[in-house]
């Protein structure tokens, strides 16, 4: 295989043909995982899922790999981005963890004509020390 010329707009370009899997009308640039692409002697995409716990990460992972070797490029590598800290506090704390920020315009586009409320706001439930609902 020959190895094809790339440079980071580029793997980024080809990222957006990468389809969600649980929102196939998206792509994962359009839900915001792909945090990060660096080429020096190969690519490493840094992915965050759209939440904590997410069961499609792995398939993600997999799917970006075969996108650029599909591509001619040989030497991908795929890392997990570290949550935001903020993040991460909430779902120690019990609540919704769920990324909606970090979705394009055209992400949020295609997913309210699809009927998906993913990156709509959640309400907020509160619960008082002895447990009950505020």
């Amino acid at each position: 295989m020959v190895e094809a010329a790339y440079n980071r707009e580029t793997i980024l370009e080809w990222l957006g043909d990468v389809p969600d899997p649980e929102i196939p009308v998206l792509s994962i640039m359009d839900l915001g995982i792909v945090r990060d692409v660096q080429c020096d002697g190969g690519v490493v995409v840094s992915l965050s899922p759209t939440y904590s716990g997410c069961p499609a990460t792995e398939v993600i992972e997999s799917s970006v790999i075969a996108a650029l070797e599909d591509r001619g490029i040989s030497n991908v590598s795929v890392k997990r981005a570290a949550m935001d800290d903020r993040l991460d506090q909430r779902r120690r704390q019990g609540k919704t963890p769920l990324v909606r920020n970090r979705a394009t315009r055209r992400g949020r586009r295609q997913a309210g004509a699809a009927g998906e409320s993913a990156h709509r706001p959640l309400p907020e439930v509160r619960i008082r020390k002895h447990g009950a609902r505020q």
